[in-house]
């Protein structure tokens, strides 16, 4: 298999609803090199039976907080081996065709920049990409993605322009526009991230202050466009992300860069 593995990362804190179907997008993509980490800090777990395994394969390893935080901060090489790799799957993921999937029940709370941080430092792949538990990918996304971040030779990707839908309403949502930075750039969505491992060494997520935890990859896309090293894109429809009343990031759907669409034809809410 000559294309690179590219590690997806998806905190979450429960919603096994949810959790299921972005497990399921994660399975269907077209890359064909990939492995999912999913990261769960919630009293009740996503996957109940599964995290009972995951439990158990943490404290084996003595991953508790603080220490799970100063893991996930540390750019060193990878933790995982083959001969640790946690002995837990979620539900859905039978014929995975190489595919490997880990499902760690974390022990306490940790913040969306920690859980990153975390699951990037148990990564094994060049390259990283966001699959959030409450967002839907196309089975392109990836592919697309990895494209236009070979080809460009920079460090960071992402979609500037996502379709939010909460069931029944859909809006497309405009990123704004940094002005003065370097010319002027759209931000890109934190969901929708994929990025060099390396880059993310250099450059770790945001942990903390409790108050700032939803904006974790702020500071990580900014930089980025200020080192030249984002290339951005609208999503089209390879991507949408849910409004619901559990998201990090509040979501106002309302404002300029919020437009009322109809319902792509392509989409099927999963």
């Amino acid at each position: 298999m000559d294309e690179p593995l590219v590690s997806c990362i998806m905190p979450t804190r429960g919603r096994p609803s949810m959790a299921c179907a972005a497990v399921e997008c994660w399975r269907r993509q077209t890359w064909p090199n990939t492995e999912l980490l999913v990261l769960d800090d919630a009293d009740e777990p996503a996957f109940p039976e599964e995290a009972v395994k995951a439990s158990k394969f943490c404290l084996e390893n003595g991953w508790e907080s603080p220490e799970m935080a100063a893991l996930g901060a540390t750019a060193g090489s990878s933790v995982l081996s083959a001969d640790n790799w946690p002995d837990s799957a979620v539900p859905q993921t039978e014929g995975l065709k190489g595919q490997r999937i880990g499902y760690f029940c974390l022990l306490k709370r940790l913040t969306i920049g920690a859980k990153r941080n975390l699951a990037c430092a148990l990564a094994h792949g060049e390259f990283i990409a966001h699959i959030d538990s409450d967002d839907h990918s196309e089975p392109g996304r990836l592919a697309d993605q990895m494209a236009r971040l070979l080809a460009s030779g920079k460090a960071v990707t992402g979609y500037h322009s996502l379709l939010f839908t909460n069931g029944s309403s859909w809006w497309r949502f405009e990123g704004p526009v940094f002005s003065g930075i370097v010319g002027n750039q759209h931000g890109v969505f934190g969901t929708s991230l994929l990025y060099r491992r390396d880059w993310w060494r250099k450059h770790p997520f945001v942990d903390g202050p409790k108050q700032f935890t939803n904006y974790e990859d702020r500071a990580f896309v900014l930089t980025a466009i200020q080192d030249s090293q984002l290339v951005e894109a609208p999503a089209g429809d390879l991507m949408y992300a849910r409004v619901h009343g559990e998201n990090t990031s509040p979501k106002g759907i309302s404002g300029p860069m919020w437009k009322r669409i109809e319902a792509p034809a392509s989409m099927v809410i999963a």
